[in-house]
């Protein structure tokens, strides 16, 4: 056991428990060992004691927390003497994550959004003026394509109707720099589905810098450098839009061939001083905004003013 000195070098007692199998215990009997060891070196100590053919990784705990570093500098930090008994205990070492398939973008990503469904779909927002939709696979289901620049902020809305054969549709919201929200309808596909914008949101005088949909899916809340917040009627697609048949909307990237329909907001909601950037709609009738301005406000959302 190589990493036990015979030489004047800070040592230790040092006693080892475990609640793994008890094939793999070993004596809880104290055993000398210098302080420089850290969870290598431990391992081999364990590893030895065990008489393993095959080397295994563990991972130690002192006073509850994962020992990273040596043995010395733990018993610093937890304030705890070198001349008592100290008691680690080692468990299973976790492996590093194994990387998923990534979802590989042509420029920054400043939102994401996982669909409520839990079907393992990612909307994301990009600076080259798009929003993806990305399946379990990492594969690029759909492309949401209309905006003039960066795409600051992403929410799923509540499904819609008009898919292939009578399905149902995705639904989804983006918010951008160009100063507006848009709303589209996402038929997912293995080699890009179709997309199409529904309409665009328009009223914000600045960049659109944070987006949150109502529990329900049928609402949405914008929020922006302009400083105010804005709240939209999402429930369903414009008429116009939600009639068009799938076959002449464009695919793999897509706008529809005609101009969107144009929303104004239901209510606009102002008090903030500064940019306003994140947003949370945890209940139908409450919001919660952050602005640069350093504050937190609540706002009634049938009243329109904040209530703290």
């Amino acid at each position: 056991m190589s990493h036990v000195s015979s030489t004047s070098e800070p040592m230790l007692q040092v006693r080892f428990v475990t609640q793994l199998d008890e094939r793999w215990r070993v004596t809880d009997a104290p055993i000398q060992l210098p302080t420089r060891l850290t969870r290598a070196g431990l391992s081999e100590v364990i590893n030895h004691l065990l008489e393993t053919e095959t080397a295994r990784p563990f991972d130690f705990l002192i006073n509850g927390e994962l020992l990273r570093g040596s043995v010395g500098k733990a018993l610093v930090r937890h304030e705890l003497s070198g001349e008592t008994v100290v008691t680690l205990e080692y468990v299973d070492c976790v492996p590093p994550p194994h990387p998923e398939p990534s979802c590989a973008h042509r420029d920054w990503v400043a939102a994401l959004a996982a669909h409520p469904s839990g079907g393992r779909l990612l909307l994301s927002a990009c600076y080259d003026h798009a929003a993806y939709v990305w399946n379990g696979l990492g594969q690029q289901a759909a492309v949401l394509v209309g905006h003039t620049a960066p795409v600051k902020g992403v929410a799923w809305l509540a499904a819609g109707s008009g898919g292939h054969g009578g399905g149902s549709l995705l639904r989804a919201a983006t918010a951008s720099k160009d100063r507006t929200v848009r709303t589209w309808s996402i038929q997912p596909g293995e080699n890009n589905g179709v997309a199409w914008c529904e309409a665009a949101l328009v009223g914000h005088t600045s960049s659109v810098e944070g987006l949150a949909a109502s529990p329900a899916g049928d609402h949405l809340c914008s929020g922006s450098w302009d400083g105010t917040l804005h709240v939209w009627s999402v429930g369903e697609p414009p008429v116009a839009t939600e009639a068009a048949p799938p076959t002449k909307r464009s695919k793999g990237g897509g706008a529809s061939t005609s101009p969107p329909a144009e929303l104004t907001p239901t209510t606009t909601l102002s008090g903030h001083q500064g940019c306003v950037g994140a947003l949370c709609w945890p209940t139908a009738q409450l919001i919660y905004s952050g602005s640069w301005d350093g504050t937190v406000r609540e706002w009634q959302v049938d009243v329109g003013s904040p209530s703290a």
